[in-house]
Order: C-alpha cells, then sequence, then structure tokens
C-alpha cells in the first residue's frame, strides 16, 4: 500500500491549555502517543482529555479502517 503525501493525511486539532493554541496531529500520533507536545508552545498535552477511545474510535471508522481497535491507554480517568 503506497503512503499518501504528508499533505493528503488528515490532521485534526488538539487544543493546548497553556497557550490556548490548536496543534494538528494525524490519527496516527494521536493514537500512538499519550502525550503530544504543543506545536506552538511545547507543553506536554494528555490525548486522552481530548480524545478517548469513543473519539478516536469514530475517527478510525471515519478514515475507513475496519475492525480497529484502540489501545487501552486512551481509557478517560
Amino acid at each position: 500500500m503506497a503512503v499518501p503525501p504528508r499533505a493528503e493525511i488528515p490532521q485534526f486539532e488538539l487544543p493546548c491549555t497553556e497557550c490556548g493554541k490548536k496543534s494538528l496531529k494525524s490519527f496516527i500520533q494521536l493514537e500512538m502517543k499519550d502525550r503530544l507536545p504543543c506545536d506552538h508552545c511545547g507543553v506536554s498535552i494528555k490525548v486522552a482529555d481530548y480524545y478517548g477511545q469513543p473519539e478516536l474510535q469514530a475517527l478510525a471508522v471515519s478514515l475507513g479502517y475496519k475492525g480497529f481497535i484502540v489501545g487501552e491507554s486512551k481509557k478517560r480517568n
């Protein structure tokens, strides 16, 4: 399977509580990492605060992934 050009990879907003700006992250970044840096100020953002299992599962379906199981680390506390 060919990898799509970066410009064609869907990006999803991840808000920063520190600077208030939104970073753009790919589905794979959101699913694979528990924390991601803000693109603007560098603060570490907890992904599960914005994208838990139900949200990531819905994104996976919208992207055409069938049978995709979101990791346990995305359960909200």
